[in-house]
């Protein structure tokens, strides 16, 4: 609330003159028009300036994820049965399309991405990369809910090509490569800034490894045997929740960060914290590494041969996808 200068009035004591109010009486701020503040923030950020559809699609996604959160948390069988659980992967999926073809000035270069810095703006191939990741996000929640199950099971080919060779046709969107984007941190990153985005940047790439093998591969293996409890797919959809904030909000993040309403370390923590949560998730579906050793292994042996050979994996894969097949692994 306001304060009312007829409630207090400055004291004058010798030379001394009080000119502030006690601190009880101290309040920067109405709420209302803290409120009003963040509607015109909203509104300036979303329905002014160029790029619309981006704007407003971007929009659409953080509503959709705001609920989808909530019905997960206050009513999960409600968030089973919600089309948001079918139209928030579409969307991120329609964002990031119109993105590719909406941001084609940004600069070509395919070694930094630009993310990982605090300096300078995002590439475009990064941003056309961004649909590999969004498409096989969305498979992903596709592939969990069990009212599309069964229809991904008739439309096998499609499920094979998701759940055992994804990155087969990888070179079909650009690429980027995070230790590129380490070697040019000293160029890319103010000098108080290069320590920190260092390690947070071999954070992230260990992430990756973690998160290619055992959100993607494992769970789809999983998922393929129909060996997925409804408590598997509690923790999964919890996973993938997060995965969904790490994979289209981390580019809100940097736009927030390019236009300077949040503090670079702010934006790259927040990524951080939100990949680093489908740990939680995880642990809660922990029990199916020791249920299923098999898969764990399979999953383990791909990871150590994706760090030797890319040919060497791709490979691999099409031999887990015709043991699969063949119902040798059991």
């Amino acid at each position: 609330m306001e304060v009312s200068s007829t409630l207090w009035e400055p004291k004058k004591d010798g030379a001394s003159t009080t000119t502030e109010p006690p601190v009880s009486l101290q309040v920067v701020r109405h709420p209302l028009k803290r409120f009003v503040g963040f509607i015109e923030f909203c509104y300036h950020l979303f329905f002014q300036g160029k790029f619309m559809v981006h704007r407003v699609t971007g929009l659409l996604y953080l509503i959709q994820y705001a609920v989808v959160i909530f019905l997960y948390l206050f009513n999960y069988p409600m968030f089973l049965r919600s089309p948001l659980i079918i139209t928030l992967p579409l969307t991120g999926v329609f964002q990031t399309v119109v993105a590719i073809f909406t941001f084609t000035f940004l600069p070509k270069r395919n070694a930094d991405s630009g993310y990982f810095s605090d300096k300078g703006t995002l590439t475009y191939p990064f941003v056309k990369e961004n649909l590999f990741f969004a498409a096989i996000l969305c498979f992903q929640w596709f592939y969990y809910n069990d009212n599309l199950y069964p229809f991904i099971k008739y439309a096998y080919p499609l499920e094979y090509l998701f759940v055992f060779l994804p990155y087969n046709f990888r070179f079909l969107t650009a690429k980027t490569r995070i230790r590129d984007a380490l070697s040019n941190i000293p160029n890319r990153s103010t000098e108080q800034n290069q320590t920190f985005y260092f390690y947070m940047t071999w954070l992230t790439k260990l992430f990756y490894i973690w998160a290619k093998h055992y959100i993607g591969f494992f769970l789809n293996y999983l998922r393929f045997q129909n060996k997925a409890t409804p408590d598997h797919q509690y923790g999964v959809f919890l996973l993938l929740i997060a995965a969904c904030f790490a994979t289209t909000i981390a580019m809100f993040l940097h736009t927030l960060r390019f236009r300077k309403y949040l503090p670079p370390r702010v934006s790259f923590l927040t990524y951080v914290v939100a990949y680093l949560s489908t740990f939680i998730g995880y642990a809660m579906v922990f029990p199916v590494f020791l249920q299923h050793a098999t898969l764990f292994w399979i999953t383990l042996i791909g990871l150590v041969i994706n760090l030797i050979s890319l040919r060497g994996f791709c490979m691999y894969q099409i031999g887990v996808m015709l043991a699969f097949h063949f119902s040798l692994v059991v």
